[in-house]
């Protein structure tokens, strides 16, 4: 059976290991995705993740920001292609987290009305593992609340989203997607993981402090004698860069610091499993840590990470990624047994309405 999931495909490691864990959940299913050649390559020895190829030329990329100027699925733009590919599947599934980032006028994007046409085509239309906002309107609010109750079934990923919509329809919220990861972690631990992201866009003093607040830790732990790993989770986003700046701006300690690109889900896993700690700043460098059961450190970002901490492990040491500063100590928390476990039961009910689904074509 084929199945179509929407996603980032961006080669993003969080949302990759989304549709690892599907696939590997779910091995007689066949999982069409719509991406780019380069962005299906993290995927390549998953036999049941499929690529229907999106083109990439400049034209397309001019249509598809036309698309999303004029808030319309122009003919031959990604969205309208969205569109057809679903109408030719019995289930649509979207699959991902902050897939509902609503524009801060207030007003609704493309993407809702894509979600709106679909919804209207398919049998079936599950999203799964998502977190709602931000939002900055009514109306955005009530608009989603009529999408979500077209829809098969919704799962979120923490309690705030989830209290925002809980009356309409089959809504359930849960752990993280993936606190289904089985993980080895049996790698020798010998260096800290700092997984950063390119703060430019909160802003040049926001992105200053970030960057010596980074550096000042990464000289910390050097001192103490660890090696360092600078881990871009999401090159599309500029983790890289970030990364990059980071070890350029440590000249006199460079050398015991390792830049990691993700590129491969197998060879990332491995690199976090190594690792004595966490410096998370992505969002899944966060989970990861917990599910690695790595003593961790988070930097907030967005609503999302905070809601999530409150929701399941409120426990977490983090800071806020505006109330930093270049001094700050930190502590690193290590999850504890019973919680983890609790999160990993909960977590595979994710997949519950999923699976009824899949069911009734078998």
């Amino acid at each position: 059976m084929h199945i179509f999931i929407n996603g980032y495909w961006e080669t993003n490691l969080g949302d990759d290991l989304f549709l690892y864990i599907i696939s590997k959940k779910f091995p007689k299913v066949q999982f069409d995705i719509y991406t780019t050649r380069k962005n299906f390559s993290v995927f390549k020895g998953i036999s049941n993740v499929n690529l229907i190829n999106k083109r990439d030329s400049l034209i397309d990329r001019v249509i598809n920001k036309v698309s999303v100027k004029v808030n319309y699925p122009l003919k031959g733009s990604e969205y309208d292609q969205l569109i057809q590919i679903a109408k030719g599947y019995p289930v649509y599934l979207e699959l991902g987290g902050s897939i509902f980032m609503l524009p801060s006028n207030g007003s609704l994007n493309v993407d809702y009305l894509v979600r709106m046409k679909i919804a209207k085509r398919v049998k079936y239309y599950l999203v799964i593992g998502s977190n709602f906002g931000p939002y900055s309107s009514h109306k955005q609010l009530i608009k989603y609340q009529h999408f979500f109750k077209s829809i098969e079934s919704i799962s979120f990923r923490d309690e705030y989203s989830y209290n925002l919509f809980k009356n309409c329809g089959d809504v359930n919220y849960f752990p993280d997607i993936v606190f289904n990861l089985t993980v080895q972690n049996n790698y020798k631990a010998d260096y800290v993981l700092f997984s950063v992201i390119n703060t430019k866009r909160f802003g040049s003093y926001v992105d200053k402090m970030y960057t010596q607040f980074v550096c000042n830790q990464v000289k910390k732990e050097i001192s103490r004698g660890n090696e360092v790993v600078l881990m871009s989770f999401c090159n599309h986003e500029g983790d890289i860069k970030k990364a990059r700046e980071i070890k350029d701006g440590l000249i006199g300690v460079s050398k015991n610091i390792r830049i990691v690109e993700h590129s491969n889900i197998y060879r990332s896993l491995k690199i976090i499993s190594g690792s004595k700690k966490i410096f998370a700043t992505r969002y899944h460098s966060m989970i990861l840590g917990w599910v690695f059961k790595k003593p961790t450190f988070v930097v907030s970002y967005s609503k999302k990470t905070e809601n999530v901490i409150k929701s399941f492990f409120p426990q977490q040491s983090y800071a806020k990624l505006t109330n930093i500063n270049k001094n700050k100590n930190i502590e690193y928390t290590l999850i504890d047994d019973r919680t983890l476990i609790a999160l990993k039961d909960e977590a595979n009910k994710h997949f519950s309405d999923f699976e009824k689904v899949i069911q009734t074509y078998e």
